[in-house]
């Protein structure tokens, strides 16, 4: 599931922007002849996308906000976590000595941050109401 969901979309997104890398995927790894990397399991981002969902569910507000709020944030993490993981590969091939830096430090922290940054957005900016709610509250019913 690993290399299917990350390994997989981050390989096609180095290709894009970096056409001349001919990233291949192997499994779980991916690279060229200059630089190769494995996605272990527990890199994908799983356990940021559980930690916004689960604060977006257990948040009091309506069901479907909830619904979208896990969507759109399990979403974001997501997409994240492959722009890192695209990131990782072009910093081992093209600045192999900050890799451990931009690995341990940089990409974790911006996933986790992005994640609670979207969060108390979504939890702080009001809903809007709809018109007929509107009425209904002020005892004029539609």
């Amino acid at each position: 599931m690993n290399s299917v969901l990350n390994v997989r979309v981050a390989g096609a997104l180095i290709n894009v922007v970096v056409p001349a890398a001919e990233v291949r995927i192997e499994g779980s790894r991916l690279g060229n002849t200059e630089a190769m990397i494995q996605v272990a399991q527990g890199c994908e981002g799983i356990d940021v996308i559980i930690l916004v969902v689960g604060a977006i569910l257990l948040t009091p507000m309506t069901m479907p906000r909830k619904i979208l709020g896990a969507f759109f944030g399990g979403l974001l993490i997501y997409a994240l976590n492959v722009v890192r993981i695209s990131g990782l590969w072009c910093t081992l091939r093209y600045w192999p000595s900050a890799f451990d830096t931009m690995h341990f430090l940089v990409g974790q922290t911006v996933i986790v941050v992005a994640g609670l940054g979207f969060y108390a957005a979504w939890v702080f900016v009001p809903e809007r109401e709809t018109a007929s709610a509107e009425r209904t509250k002020k005892g004029k019913f539609a």
